[in-house]
């Protein structure tokens, strides 16, 4: 499925507090875990791995935070999280 950037936009704004922090802390984490075992790796790499891995978490959950992290929200939080394990 794809969306304008403003389409993904919104779905961000409509997220709740709570359900924002549960993508974020799967995205902190998956940073975390990648570039612990790629210490080789760059920001780029991160984020593809980080997404991906996002969206099989997204999956899993089903539902609405599922939907959320499966609209975009996996992706701004795999930029987010990426960049503060590779902040070069």
């Amino acid at each position: 499925m794809s969306y304008t950037f403003e389409e993904s936009e919104n779905i961000l704004n409509g997220i709740t507090d709570d359900i924002r922090e549960k993508i974020s802390e799967n995205a902190d984490g998956l940073a975390v875990m990648f570039r612990n075992s790629h210490p080789e790796a760059d920001f780029d790499e991160c984020v593809a791995m980080v997404t991906v891995g996002a969206a099989a978490y997204g999956a899993s959950v089903g539902g609405p935070l599922g939907a959320a992290i499966n609209a975009g929200g996996g992706v701004q939080a795999a930029h987010i999280a990426c960049r503060r394990v590779f902040p070069g």
